[in-house]
């Protein structure tokens, strides 16, 4: 099975282009007009030599928070994103910012230690350190959603705010409020952009046949005609979820070539955790 999803990336990447994230600056290859980001999962629709044309400092913004998360200097990427969001108030930019402190968030929970000496207060430190970041995550995405609401009114509806918005909500856990804003996607485009989101939804729902049900969707962008990288990364995350590690872990391999993404990192490590067992 993974032999034919290896294949399906591989030929279109030979048709591929990078495209430029102007919230996130991660490059993603795409096929056709637009693609989502690989980071963020924002639409994205131009190239690094266009972005810089526009708005070369902004660029240069976005190159150094992704070489500050890199070297896990959080506060400084946030700082980087305080630059930008003083002089451009997209909600995309707060949306982008709460990444921040969601990744900042779980690497400071990663070093939770149960083999400390005592009775383990710096435990204690980070775990409050850690809901202290996500607090503000989640405050972010709140604003976020509520910075777009002018740009969702049915009179004025924008198709990045309602995409924005319905991330965010994904984000956030609130599952309901995410299926009114894929609605709204699919008023402008039910085709690829939400074909996507719906991808995205399916992977954070519960249910009996969700593997089942993510896979055929993520399936349905994997071709040239209607391709993103990031329906391989589901792809592969449906094959841990039934347990087929070893696919798993040589799909994401792959992906790891041509796409940075903490994601795929995880589910190779955990892949391999399974398959030393």
């Amino acid at each position: 099975m993974v032999s034919r999803y290896v294949a399906l990336l591989q030929s279109a990447l030979k048709q591929s282009k990078l495209f430029f994230c102007t919230y996130c600056g991660a490059e993603t290859p795409a096929v056709g007009g637009m693609c989502m980001c690989s980071n963020c999962e924002s639409f994205v629709y131009m190239d690094r030599a266009l972005a810089e044309s526009k708005n070369s400092s902004l660029v240069g913004l976005l190159q150094s928070i992704l070489e500050k998360v890199k070297n896990l200097d959080y506060d400084g990427a946030i700082a980087a994103y305080d630059t930008i969001i003083a002089s451009n108030k997209d909600p995309n930019y707060f949306y982008a910012k709460s990444l921040i402190y969601i990744k900042y968030s779980n690497h400071v929970i990663s070093q939770i230690r149960y083999d400390r000496d005592g009775f383990m207060e710096e435990n204690t430190a980070l775990r409050d350190r850690g809901a202290a970041l996500m607090l503000t995550a989640k405050s972010l995405l709140n604003w976020a959603v509520y910075n777009a609401m002018p740009d969702m009114k049915d009179d004025k509806l924008s198709l990045n705010a309602a995409y924005m918005a319905f991330l965010a909500y994904i984000k956030l856990s609130d599952l309901k409020a995410a299926q009114h804003m894929l609605q709204k996607v699919k008023v402008f485009d039910s085709n690829y952009v939400g074909r996507y989101a719906d991808v995205v939804l399916e992977s954070n729902t519960e249910s009996q046949t969700r593997e089942e049900k993510l896979l055929a969707k993520a399936e349905a962008l994997t071709s040239a005609k209607c391709f993103s990288i990031n329906a391989f990364y589901y792809i592969a995350l449906c094959l841990y979820d039934k347990r087929n590690y070893k696919e798993c872990r040589e799909l994401a391999t792959h992906l790891k070539e041509v796409m940075s993404n903490s994601s795929i990192d995880y589910l190779i490590r955990k892949s391999d955790e399974q398959l030393s067992i």
